[in-house]
């Protein structure tokens, strides 16, 4: 045999065991989204809120459904504090501009709609507007609720690890549960660490998962408070320069300190209805069903979905 015979026979079967690894290694990637999205699945809820905003002398309720995840047994579901105190985003985009800028929100009704349709009333427990973390949790917690356990001691993610993360879209979508794999793109050092992915704007109050599975962070929002950063850096990430808003991911160590505080602290008692609130609750449930997909809508392939890049 030739010397260039025998290093021709070398170098091709080093290409089959370099394109064997990379099956097996891929193979192993998607296993592990698999399980993210099968639990994602069970641990993702809709967070129901109704929040009275108060601003120039005037009151307006405003209606949202957010996305949160469920950290514990009791149902306890971080999601963005933006989301139950829509002031604070106000106040952070309008604090160079005017220091007489007055905003007051509270949230009057919150419920939890759990991905079997169930809907539980819950109570905000706690919130926290520099990390954009809040807490809500259910009233009844006579029994478990499935939960994604989060645990101190996981590696930081450094640039270009990959992340897997898992949600469902709002109600026009069906709630349809969704995964997604992407990379971090950048490490923002600073009094509080974060880290930004890729195009993962829908996966906010979802937990992201490292390449063996283990949840790294929530993603939250972060909000520039200079008008010109504001412009590069949602250029970089593919946003809007005027909103200054983007999506990060909060990392799990500043997860658990807040967490750690709420699942301490105690739903708050209920307050005495009145006939107008019942009314109120009942309309504002008749206005979430009409936006429900109808029963005889053909259903959805049950295969593992993969979030298309926007």
């Amino acid at each position: 045999m030739s010397v260039s015979s025998k290093w021709l026979r070398v170098a091709l079967v080093s290409s089959l065991v370099f394109l064997a690894a990379c099956a097996g290694g891929r193979a192993e990637q998607r296993q592990t989204a698999e399980r993210v999205f099968a639990q994602a699945s069970k641990t993702v809820v809709s967070v129901r809120l109704v929040v009275k905003i108060a601003f120039g002398g005037r009151d307006q309720e405003q209606k949202s459904e957010v996305t949160g995840t469920m950290i514990d047994p009791t149902g306890l579901t971080v999601l963005p504090a933006v989301a139950v105190d829509p002031s604070t985003m106000v106040r952070s985009m309008m604090r160079s501009r005017s220091s007489d800028f007055k905003l007051e929100t509270s949230v009057t009704e919150a419920a939890i709609l759990l991905p079997d349709g169930t809907e539980v009333d819950a109570d905000v427990i706690l919130k926290d507007a520099d990390l954009d973390i809040a807490f809500v949790r259910p009233r009844d917690q006579s029994k478990p609720f499935d939960f994604v356990a989060l645990n101190r001691g996981v590696k930081p993610l450094t640039v270009l690890d990959e992340v897997i993360a898992a949600g469902h879209y709002g109600r026009s979508l069906s709630r349809s549960p969704w995964v997604q794999e992407t990379q971090v793109y950048s490490i923002i050092r600073g009094p509080r660490t974060y880290a930004m992915c890729g195009e993962i704007s829908d996966a906010l109050g979802t937990v992201g998962y490292n390449d063996q599975g283990q949840p790294v962070g929530v993603f939250v929002t972060h909000v520039s408070h200079d008008t010109e950063e504001r412009s590069s850096m949602m250029s970089m990430m593919g946003g809007s320069s005027r909103s200054g808003v983007a999506t990060i991911l909060r990392p799990i160590e500043d997860v658990l300190e807040i967490a750690d505080q709420a699942k301490k602290m105690k739903n708050p008692e209920p307050k005495a209805k009145s006939d107008d609130d019942a009314k109120s609750k009942e309309d504002a449930k008749r206005d979430a069903k009409k936006d429900e997909p109808k029963k005889d809508e053909p259903k959805k392939d049950d295969a593992v979905p993969s979030k298309d890049p926007k």
